[in-house]
């Protein structure tokens, strides 16, 4: 890092494991300011590394507030495609005509995508409504979720499971193919959604838990993981078309505030923050 003045270390606590201090106090050695972006930011990430950070960014409002002196940056998304109706990219990717709800991510238990396939089907009853699923079982977790909806969608033809690694501008195109995003976590994490963040470029309505994932998002239509009113949600809102145009908005807004140059600029001001502030000023009492 010699010749450098701030190093952006992005942290995964999955990947790299709570503790970075020994390559921060290594950075900070060469007089490089660092800014640790803590995708995860629990206890455990905020004891072993704030006092060898300049600064620790949070995700997440809540988290960021759970841990003073922690700033908050927001998740940026992807660039939104312009002029693009479900319709439109539905027929470009070789999809049916139908209403569809998209599901994005790592195929895992606590995103509830059992009880979002279970939803559809009361979905179904009401709304010729079809399912499209982007992504695939974690490499590192529990495969038997990902193995149970392979048997599913077996007997299910309106899922279409779109398997693997889809690069950014692909993820985009299939997220803008649904009518409404769906993402029922059913699990609490002091993290940020960052599925969510990047649903809302597709700008399309976002409907999510009450999981903490999900905090601080006023965008998204909140309900419940249970099948029963998931399903209700779908079906609300692919019922009225003035209901969904109105959610629709809510995340046309929120991709201009998650837009990457939005972002960039807000990590311009923390970097110019770690540079004019005493070093580790933001961790002293």
């Amino acid at each position: 890092a010699r010749d450098v003045d701030v190093v952006h270390v992005q942290h995964e606590p999955g990947i790299f494991g709570h503790a970075l201090a020994p390559l921060l106090v290594r950075l900070r050695a060469s007089g490089a300011r660092v800014v640790l972006d803590a995708h995860l930011l629990d206890d455990g990430v905020w004891r072993a590394n704030r006092h060898v950070s300049d600064v620790v960014v949070a995700h997440s409002e809540t988290i960021a507030k759970a841990h003073p002196g922690a700033v908050y940056v927001p998740l940026a998304g992807p660039t939104p495609i312009p002029g693009s109706t479900a319709a439109t990219v539905r027929h470009a990717l070789g999809l049916p005509r139908a209403p569809t709800v998209g599901f994005f991510g790592f195929v895992s238990g606590h995103k509830g995508i059992l009880q979002l396939v279970e939803a559809m089907g009361t979905v179904r009853a009401l709304v010729p409504a079809h399912l499209v699923v982007v992504g695939d079982a974690h490499p590192t977790g529990d495969p038997m979720c990902a193995v149970r909806l392979a048997e599913l969608a077996a007997t299910r033809p309106w899922i279409h499971w779109k398997r693997g690694f889809v690069e950014v501008h692909d993820a985009l195109r299939w997220r803008s193919a649904c009518d409404v995003i769906a993402l029922p976590y059913t699990a609490h994490s002091p993290s940020a959604s960052g599925a969510a963040r990047f649903a809302s470029a597709a700008r399309r309505p976002v409907v999510v838990t009450a999981s903490s994932m999900f905090d601080g998002l006023d965008y998204v239509v909140r309900t419940s993981p249970e099948p029963g009113a998931l399903a209700k949600t779908i079906v609300d809102l692919l019922a009225d078309p003035m209901l969904l145009e109105s959610a629709a908005a809510a995340s046309i807004v929120a991709a201009e505030e998650h837009s990457p140059r939005a972002v960039a600029a807000r990590f311009v001001e923390v970097y110019e923050a770690a540079l004019t502030a005493p070093p580790l000023a933001t961790f002293k009492a």
